[in-house]
């Protein structure tokens, strides 16, 4: 390769990793002491954090050693969001009527239109506990949603 061609090369490459350098965002992360490092959130699996360090490196904790706050944001940034304590009870109550409602179906002990009827009723139930605990729409939803994913 002709010099003329590497130094294009070279400042093609040096662009690129200038790109990629802005691309990774760093945040604060606080962990339950109250210490906060600047780290991009790469992973959250089987309860571990892994966050990327503005130099590169990229280090794991247990989630449990971020502060409350830090852990919920994590778990929202993954699709791993948990249901809140206020709402648990209703939820758990919601999964166990959809199950029995779906068993019930299933043996043909209840009609189709009924069963959706009771269906959504059930569901009814659930967004106003959200709704008491003053949850936004989103977070609804999701909720919801788990109910159902969850009884499936």
């Amino acid at each position: 390769m002709s010099p003329a061609k590497q130094g294009w090369m070279s400042l093609i490459l040096a662009a690129l990793c200038m790109v990629a350098a802005v691309t990774v965002r760093s945040e604060s992360w606080t962990n339950a002491a109250g210490h906060a490092i600047e780290a991009k959130l790469i992973s959250l699996e089987d309860d571990v954090v892994c966050l990327q360090l503005p130099g590169g490196s990229s280090i794991r904790m247990p989630l449990a050693s971020l502060s409350k706050s830090d852990q919920a944001r994590a778990c929202r940034a993954m699709g791993q969001e948990e249901i809140p304590a206020s709402v648990l009870a209703d939820f758990n109550q919601c999964r166990r009527t959809l199950l029995r409602l779906k068993q019930l179906r299933n043996t043909e002990a209840l009609s189709d239109g009924e069963h959706r009827k009771r269906h959504a009723l059930t569901l009814k139930c659930l967004r106003k506990a959200c709704l008491r605990e003053k949850l936004d729409e989103q977070r609804c939803a999701w909720i919801l949603k788990q109910a159902i994913k969850e009884s499936s």
